[in-house]
């Protein structure tokens, strides 16, 4: 079972892996951040290669990225990587919900956040801007 508490090792680790992905121009992040739902913390990570290329691939390419840097320990948190395409629900709805800015880098637990209730979130990332067609 996972813990239903985000952890500041998870936190940080989070925190190095987002800088590390920020740095691979191809993947094009637009959003990096924790996300509980059913008591279960997930990493997540937006970005349009999903709707260009599938999840797998961009699955793959974020491993590929992070593997080979010397920071084996924070690679277990891909065990919870949820990879999505901007496009995606839970991006569009928070994306959409007021002008207000997500808040980034503070631990969000059962809070409104632009309008939409978030059980637990902690983001480092907030900028979705690639969209899929309809």
């Amino acid at each position: 079972m996972v813990e239903a508490a985000l952890v500041t090792a998870d936190i940080d680790a989070g925190g190095r892996i987002f800088e590390r992905l920020s740095q691979v121009k191809d993947l094009r992040l637009e959003a990096a951040f924790w996300w509980r739902e059913e008591e279960e913390w997930r990493f997540v990570i937006a970005t349009p290669i999903v709707h260009e290329e599938g999840r797998l691939p961009a699955h793959r390419r974020i491993r590929e990225a992070l593997e080979g840097d010397g920071t084996r320990g924070d690679l277990k948190i891909l065990d919870r990587l949820d990879v999505l395409s901007p496009s995606e629900e839970l991006i569009t709805v928070l994306d959409v919900g007021s002008e207000r800015q997500v808040p980034l880098r503070r631990l969000i637990v059962r809070e409104n956040v632009r309008s939409v209730y978030v059980d637990g979130g902690y983001f480092y990332q907030f900028a979705p801007k690639t969209f899929a067609p309809a």
